[in-house]
């Protein structure tokens, strides 16, 4: 098996708060490009039995 597999890591806190006061377009867009696939299903891991 190889550990040579590149893994995308995101890190942070997210102001998803409806109290946050940082509700600017910019910030809105990009909540909504992260929270755009939060309930679809995780694929299987070809690896995992």
């Amino acid at each position: 098996m190889s550990c040579n597999v590149p893994v995308m890591v995101v890190l942070g806190n997210p102001p998803y708060s409806v109290s946050s006061s940082n509700k600017s377009k910019w910030i809105t867009g990009l909540l909504e490009t992260y929270k755009k696939d939060l309930n679809r299903p995780v694929a299987k891991a070809s690896w995992s039995h």
